[in-house]
């Protein structure tokens, strides 16, 4: 990818930064085209996430059958544990790679993943933090028993805990990987970041991927319903929308974690040093956030 200029810019308004996002989204996307190898790091990722899926998954349901409920858990535990590393070793190849495209250097696979595994500490240590957070919000929304009002406040408030933590956190591992920093001070840097650039009244999350979300993420799941729903009168189409709605599931997903790991680079660079790359406009970058008006 050729070099590309960096424009310095200032906080741009906020207005009608929904319709931001599809720019947004677009730019990403040709960054993505113009480097298609970044496409192998979440595939990479996934692949690798299921060995300790399919090793530790073993283990959790040997034990659960041997009536070991506390190995069991240990076992589950440990596979989010190992898979959450495979998938953020991956991430962090991308963020290295992207971010050397976008300055100017030709990247690859094999850079970003050298790059991930040079930082695999810092890395495994920002999984465990990951781990620990997604089991909490697991703990907080509970299994959908008891009083539905009770179900309903803790689904709330760990949908909300969760858009919270992905906010302040947006920042973290382009922190960790181009910076150098470790975790704490990663989430620290990122919530620091935020505040400075858009204020303390944020009020969701970061618009980014909604076009590949109605292309692709909701017909997959609307078709993996509609094989649920009919495979018991129709078990040919029902299996045949089931296949295609996970295959159309998993590329929409591929495709939307590309884009994401683009413009966290993009909107990071924005946020800390002011500049936009790559042809980003920079009042779509201060719309990216929403902030209370």
């Amino acid at each position: 990818m050729h070099p590309t200029c960096c424009t310095m810019v200032a906080k741009g308004d906020h207005v009608s930064s929904w319709s931001r996002s599809k720019p947004l989204t677009q730019q990403s996307w040709a960054v993505v085209k113009a480097n298609t190898y970044l496409l192998a790091f979440p595939v990479t990722g996934l692949l690798l996430a299921l060995i300790p899926l399919v090793v530790f998954g073993g283990i959790a349901a040997a034990a659960f059958l041997a009536h070991l409920a506390v190995v069991g858990v240990i076992a589950i535990v440990v596979a989010l544990f190992a898979m959450n590393i495979c998938v953020m070793l991956a991430a962090a190849g991308a963020v290295s790679a992207i971010d050397a495209e976008l300055h100017g250097t030709d990247a690859s696979l094999r850079y970003g993943y050298g790059k991930a595994f040079g930082s695999f500490g810092k890395v495994a240590k920002w999984s465990a933090i990951a781990t620990v957070v997604g089991l909490i919000l697991g703990l907080v929304r509970g299994g959908g028993t008891g009083n539905a009002g009770a179900v309903i406040i803790r689904s709330v408030l760990a949908a909300a805990g969760g858009v919270m933590w992905g906010l302040i956190t947006f920042f973290a591992l382009p922190i960790i990987m181009l910076e150098g920093r470790g975790p704490l001070a990663a989430i620290k840097e990122s919530a620091h970041l935020f505040r400075q650039r858009w204020g303390m009244q944020l009020t969701g999350g970061i618009r980014i991927g909604g076009l590949i979300g109605l292309a692709l993420i909701l017909p997959g799941m609307a078709l993996i319903v509609l094989g649920c729903f009919i495979v018991g009168n129709e078990l040919v189409l029902g299996v045949l929308a089931l296949v295609i709605g996970v295959v159309v599931l998993l590329v929409g997903s591929l495709l939307l974690n590309t884009v994401k790991a683009v413009f966290s680079v993009v909107l990071y660079r924005y946020a800390k040093d002011g500049v936009s790359l790559a042809g980003f406009n920079a009042d779509d970058l201060a719309a990216a956030v929403k902030v209370r008006g």
